[in-house]
């Protein structure tokens, strides 16, 4: 991430990052806090690396992480996840996929990612996936310029693509074939849920 690209983000997310702290000590700034957050995402390592690395506490780490998390969701979502309203913009995105890949008639491509977490309690083997870790399931849709188009965030781990698409409400919209309706695609474009 190029720093130009990073101060943008940042002064997007800083909003729901600042604190008011009316504790002598000094605060994690918003920029440390989304430089933290970003590595371990990108990283994939665990939160005691991320710990070791900025020398923060552990369950420092947590909060930022969380926190960080919910403030680039809704700093991001209106502007970046929209998902598309109207049958013209579908018809946008399948004549980008043909004219830059070409690939007719597509209006995206989906895969799910899965996100190491640890195990919540009470969860069982929901979380446990087929690579011997628990985990949560990001599945996204993107358009032919590789831009998130919908996304279904909190999928078990334990579920395959196919069973995550059918049960969100991105995949039941498609089979319901209400994906043209102006009501139906603006509250589908995203569904975050935490089972």
């Amino acid at each position: 991430m190029t720093p130009e690209r990073f101060d943008h983000l940042l002064s997007l997310v800083q909003p729901y990052l600042s604190k008011n702290t009316c504790h002598s000590r000094q605060s994690i700034s918003p920029g440390e806090m989304l430089a933290v957050c970003l590595r371990y995402l990108a990283t994939g390592d665990s939160q005691q690396t991320q710990s070791s690395s900025f020398r923060l506490g552990r369950s420092t780490v947590c909060r930022i992480i969380w926190d960080t998390c919910d403030a680039l969701w809704f700093a991001l979502k209106k502007k970046y996840l929209k998902a598309s309203s109207s049958i013209e913009q579908w018809k946008c995105i399948a004549r980008e996929y043909e004219r830059e890949l070409n690939y007719p008639h597509c209006i995206g491509a989906i895969d799910g990612k899965h996100i190491c977490i640890e195990c919540p309690s009470n969860a069982g083997s929901a979380f446990y996936n087929y690579k011997n870790y628990h985990s949560m399931v990001l599945l996204a849709v993107c358009d032919a310029h590789y831009t998130f188009t919908m996304v279904d965030i909190g999928g078990y781990g334990r579920d395959n693509d196919a069973s995550i698409f059918g049960e969100s409400y991105i995949g039941q919209v498609f089979q319901q074939e209400l994906i043209h309706c102006h009501n139906q695609s603006q509250s589908m474009a995203f569904n975050f849920h935490i089972p």
